[in-house]
């Protein structure tokens, strides 16, 4: 009967270091976008659906609603963070990048996959 005891007060202990170390895990929500960022690619313009953006991994949706084949890049600064490339008109893509909260950042567009690309800001807060 004793053993029993212990080990039914050894579970209890178990579990409930096991709910406080699930506590101490934080809000997901605030350590990234609750919902993938959409980013309209078309033959003149790049638009997310949002332009502020909370810090942590963030999945892209690329969709070319565009007239020929595109590419989209996250920039961290002026260095390249990740990239999709050969988006065809009507299609999509997806992309997962990790995102800080102080630092500048913007997705280019290429339409036609040639040139400088069509640039739009985001930014990241805490």
């Amino acid at each position: 009967m004793l053993r029993s005891a212990r080990c039914s007060a050894c579970f209890a202990l178990v579990a409930a270091a096991a709910a406080l170390t699930m506590g101490c895990g934080g809000d997901d929500d605030a350590t990234g976008s609750s919902a993938p960022l959409s980013v309209e690619s078309s033959d003149t313009a790049c638009t997310p659906s949002q332009a502020t953006l909370k810090p942590g991994t963030v999945k892209i949706v690329v969709n070319n609603t565009g007239s020929k084949p595109t590419e989209l890049y996250v920039y961290e600064g002026d260095k390249i963070l990740s990239e999709v490339e050969n988006i065809g008109p009507g299609t999509a893509r997806d992309l997962t990048v990790t995102l800080r909260a102080g630092n500048e950042y913007s997705l280019v567009c290429k339409p036609g996959q040639k040139g400088d690309g069509i640039k739009a800001p985001i930014t990241v807060t805490a």
